[in-house]
């Protein structure tokens, strides 16, 4: 499945098993949008991401790795 801007839990999904050492909480935007765009399933134009990269990085991969099930799910330990 290719991903576009707007498929936000996909993305966090794919960034947290292709980055699980990073904090999203501390990552720079311009960082944040080359490991999205650089992943294998993402297939949208890198201009978009206004829109979308602010709310990518709250609403997708720190709820993803906040959410006690997806937590568990994924074993990874919760942000404090």
């Amino acid at each position: 499945m290719q991903y576009k801007w707007s498929d936000i839990l996909d993305i966090a999904i794919d960034l947290h098993d292709a980055y699980p050492e990073i904090d999203p909480q501390w990552i720079s935007f311009p960082d944040l949008h080359s490991k999205i765009c650089s992943l294998e399933n993402f297939d949208d134009d890198p201009l978009k991401k206004k829109k979308y990269l602010k709310q990518f990085r709250w609403h997708g991969w720190m709820n993803l790795i906040n959410s006690p099930i997806m937590s568990q799910n994924l074993g990874v330990t919760l942000c404090h």
